[in-house]
């Protein structure tokens, strides 16, 4: 449990944030970060198996928020356009790195992460995300995702896919369509800004939550009046009652 001020909207916030490597997986390839002085919540999901999506993730959180604090300098204005396109161009580029590093045999070959990110502003909340790490905004008891699914299942299925249970999906319907480290076309990551306020709730998670608990569950546990550490971890042990098949990495935080 954490209790900070972002420095650039003079925001108090409070957070919790917990990974585990599930009942199944040997170990754990998710990763995530919060830079406290941006307000800035990270988490990113693995593929491809040991070590390249672990080493992907891991890069993820080492430079997007370097990149990010950069940018913000650059912009040196208070304009949501400005932000979220400076958001786009960070993500990008760190794509670009990726591939470009794989390629060169400095990286792991075809290592590749899902991403999720959102940062703090005073009354909104910019968030982006490539793959199937979601966000999620708690707000009068209502949980509502503001990330965008891009997967297989989510493209074909349209909106019915998200009220599917995951067993009854088709295991072809299974990949990931945009993701870090992707070099087949080019990157289009999704950004947008949302309100944010007093009472709202934030998170943040891998597929290995909202493949194991339903979205009912999910805001129910959201909802329980816990804090943010002690919510974060109610999501975990949820995630490992129903088997664990995965990593799962959570972040929760309010302002």
């Amino acid at each position: 449990m954490a209790k900070k001020t972002n420095s650039r909207a003079k925001l108090d916030f409070q957070w919790g944030g917990i990974s585990d490597k599930g009942k199944v997986r040997d170990g754990n390839e998710d990763r995530w970060v919060v830079d406290e002085k941006l307000g800035l919540f990270i988490v990113s999901d693995g593929m491809g198996g040991h070590p390249a999506g672990e080493v992907a993730a891991e890069l993820v959180v080492e430079r997007l928020p370097h990149k990010i604090a950069q940018g913000l300098e650059q912009i040196g204005q208070d304009d949501d356009k400005a932000v979220l396109k400076m958001l786009k161009e960070k993500i990008i580029e760190l794509n670009d790195e990726l591939v470009e590093e794989a390629a060169n045999g400095n990286g792991s070959t075809g290592m590749g992460t899902t991403l999720a990110m959102a940062m703090l502003d005073e009354g909104r909340v910019y968030v982006a995300n490539a793959g199937d790490s979601r966000i999620y905004i708690l707000r009068g008891g209502q949980m509502e995702m503001v990330s965008q699914e891009h997967s297989a299942a989510a493209e074909t299925l349209g909106q019915q896919w998200a009220s599917i249970p995951v067993e009854m999906i088709d295991p072809g319907l299974a990949g990931i369509t945009r993701y870090i480290g992707m070099d087949a076309e080019p990157l289009r990551p999704y950004a947008a800004v949302e309100k944010f306020q007093a009472a709202d709730r934030l998170l943040l998670c891998s597929d290995g939550l909202t493949d194991m608990v339903g979205e009912e569950l999910i805001e129910q546990i959201l909802s329980g009046g816990d804090n943010c550490r002690t919510t974060a971890q109610k999501l975990v042990d949820e995630a490992n009652q129903a088997g664990g098949a995965d990593n799962i990495t959570v972040i929760v935080t309010e302002v």
